[in-house]
């Protein structure tokens, strides 16, 4: 099967399939994305093929007020680095410093998303609940 960036084409029913498909697991009642950010995917080149695409449409969907999914709610999209990453943007922590800042940014994020509520928070992340406490134990997130 060829990558995703090859077939934007099928990305209007990938999209369609994969929100079913989030709602369900999630029990959001998203019903698709706004033109705008049709546009915008269509332009990126999903390098994480089809599961970077699940994985943004949830982030999306997790971060979006309405039914229509705006993907422009998502912080830090990876459309907004997309070959503009340079070694001296990184911080002095490497590469497992960047990761671990990533990923404690990610919590927080979906603390803040979910109001405190680590149950909830778990699910954005889509982490099981002792895996999050173990990262806010080593990260010391409140």
């Amino acid at each position: 099967m060829p990558p995703l960036r090859e077939r934007l084409e099928d990305l209007p029913m990938l999209i369609s399939g994969l929100i079913a498909k989030i709602n369900r697991r999630i029990g959001s009642d998203a019903h698709g994305v706004l033109p705008e950010s049709l546009a915008i995917m269509q332009k990126y080149n999903w390098p994480g093929n089809v599961r970077e695409l699940e994985n943004i449409l949830e982030q999306a969907i997790n971060w979006s007020a309405d039914a229509m999914v705006d993907i422009r709610a998502i912080p830090n999209p990876p459309w907004q680095l997309d070959g503009k990453i340079r070694i001296s943007t990184l911080d002095s922590g490497g590469f497992r410093g960047n990761i671990e800042e990533t990923e404690k940014n990610l919590i927080q994020n979906a603390l803040l998303k979910s109001c405190g509520n680590k149950a909830q928070a778990a699910r954005v992340l889509n982490m099981q609940r002792s895996v999050l406490y173990k990262k806010l134990e080593r990260y010391n997130i409140g």
